[in-house]
């Protein structure tokens, strides 16, 4: 979800647990409303959605699902980082529980994803450009 083109952060719509978990790296508590709204209002639009398309078959009411701000949601030491974080956290939600320790470096994490896409078969670029990297050579 994007804030004001400003700040990035994940929601994520838990229909087993019937809650929203929200992943903001840079969470303010005079924002943190202004963050809820645009999470409340996709919840919304996506029960009536579902209402309307799936009728009776319809048997979770996602618009009474709680948002749940996971305390344990790791923080960007500066104001740049929230892309990366918001990419962290859609590649490893699924292992993600509750108060769990995470442990992310930025720079680290940016490196990682840099390779990650690099190196990817559908890089069409990809064989053109080995060599640029010193560990490729």
């Amino acid at each position: 979800m994007n804030w004001k083109n400003m700040h990035w952060y994940l929601f994520v719509i838990d229909m087993k647990n019937e809650t929203i978990h929200i992943y903001d790296s840079l969470p303010v508590k005079e924002f943190n409303f202004n963050r809820l709204y645009p999470v409340m209002h996709v919840r919304n639009m996506l029960h009536e959605a579902l209402a309307y398309g799936l009728g009776k078959a319809y048997q979770k009411d996602i618009s009474k699902f709680p948002c749940i701000r996971p305390q344990w949601c790791p923080r960007q030491p500066d104001g740049n980082d929230c892309g990366i974080y918001v990419m962290y956290f859609m590649k490893h939600v699924s292992e993600m529980e509750a108060e769990m320790v995470v442990s992310f470096v930025s720079d680290k994490e940016r490196c990682s994803l840099a390779l990650e896409l690099f190196v990817h078969p559908s890089n069409l670029v990809r064989e053109d450009n080995l060599g640029v990297l010193p560990c490729m050579k």
